[in-house]
């Protein structure tokens, strides 16, 4: 039974319509997918700024006669050493204490405009997501004792989420020797290439 003009268009048309729809299912997935590791990025973030907040105020607290440059000394080397990255900085912009690389902690200071709470420095994957707060001076008529934070995160953990759930990238699958093809990658053991 020959094949008619019209089976072919129908065929075209209905496979043609099919990829369509999984691209725009694809696009949609990963606009979702970025949008939910953003919010969980910025959800931590906003968790650990406000750690670092209750932390200055209990070594306030509890030295009332200190400075305010003792009080971040001390919450930066109570801090536990969970990758976190944060710099405070007193009302007038110099730094307190940090954690986190220097180079990190000054881009983040660059960037930092007067209104918003959360921003992004820097692009691509060296980018990183930021919440910063301003903290009034409590119980003070002067404004001396105002402090900001800024809590900080590479966006590759977004990147690494992506991975996650799509799988390994061919360009960051190292195989374990010369003669085998499986993928070393910390996210699927075993993947193959």
């Amino acid at each position: 039974m020959p094949l008619s003009r019209l089976r072919l268009r129908i065929a075209a048309g209905f496979a043609l319509a099919f990829g369509v729809s999984l691209a725009l299912l694809a696009v949609a997935a990963f606009v979702y997918l970025r949008a939910e590791s953003t919010h969980r990025l910025d959800a931590r973030l906003a968790a650990t700024a406000r750690g670092v907040e209750a932390a200055m105020e209990r070594e306030r607290r509890d030295t009332p006669d200190s400075t305010l440059t003792f009080a971040a000394t001390e919450v930066v080397t109570e801090w536990p050493h969970n990758g976190d990255g944060f710099v405070i900085v007193d009302s007038a912009g110099h730094v307190l204490a940090g954690v986190g690389t220097p180079r990190r902690r000054e881009s983040v200071l660059q960037g930092w405009p007067p209104v918003r709470e959360q921003f992004t420095v820097g692009e691509g994957e060296r980018s990183l997501r930021v919440h910063a707060r301003r903290v009034p001076a409590a119980n003070s008529p002067h404004r001396r004792d105002a402090y900001g934070l800024a809590a900080f995160a590479s966006m590759r953990v977004i990147v690494d989420d992506a991975e996650l759930l799509a799988g390994p990238v061919k360009s960051r699958c190292r195989p374990l020797n010369e003669t085998s093809r499986t993928c070393r990658n910390r996210f699927l053991p075993g993947n193959t290439l």
